[in-house]
């Protein structure tokens, strides 16, 4: 986990995320062996970040219903093993929804705002 190969994708991660933390949940992939994405980027990012971890076997509606309490998503796309990358589309599918609007996309973060007030 703090070995300097996994820190480097998440810290240049947890930067350009760094912006968009204010009142969001960060959506993070699960790696292969549970430990290094998570454990790197939560490092990187202020200890009030809400990080919520996605799993490969997850679905868009079950994503959704996660971050239904927010108003604000960020999405660190860090595809680092095959779980990661298999994460990746059903992140994005999940906020591809006529509630969720793109606000920013930088290298390895997509921002994201509710538009829908249905909770």
């Amino acid at each position: 986990m703090t070995r300097p190969e996994t820190m480097q994708p998440a810290r240049i991660t947890a930067q350009a995320a760094t912006p968009f933390l204010s009142g969001s949940a960060v959506l993070l992939p699960r790696g292969n062996d549970g430990v290094g994405i998570v454990g790197a980027f939560a490092n990187e990012v202020p200890g009030s970040t809400r990080i919520l971890v996605v799993t490969p076997d997850a679905s868009p509606q079950q994503i959704r219903a996660q971050v239904a309490q927010f108003s604000h998503v960020v999405l660190a796309m860090l595809a680092q093993d095959a779980s990661s990358r298999a994460t990746l589309p059903v992140m994005r599918a999940a906020l591809a929804d006529p509630c969720w609007v793109s606000v920013a996309e930088r290298l390895n973060v997509l921002a994201f705002d509710r538009l829908c007030d249905d909770r």
